[in-house]
């Protein structure tokens, strides 16, 4: 997971929210336990795409996890 969550971080830098998404979205399939920085970077870009919704089930899986 940590490969996709690399890329997911580079395409966020470059502004390619959408790519950074599945990217982080990938991330979180291949794994287990998804670290909650994780989730909350993958919440960060769906907020960004307009996935409120999705975003905040992100956020509150971070957050049961920290």
């Amino acid at each position: 997971p940590f490969v996709h969550w690399l890329l997911g971080r580079c395409f966020e830098m470059d502004g390619s929210i959408q790519e950074a998404e599945a990217a982080y979205r990938r991330a979180i399939s291949n794994t287990q336990f998804p670290d909650p920085q994780l989730l909350d970077d993958w919440g960060r870009t769906l907020e960004k795409t307009g996935r409120s919704g999705e975003a905040a089930e992100a956020f509150r899986r971070a957050a049961l996890l920290k």
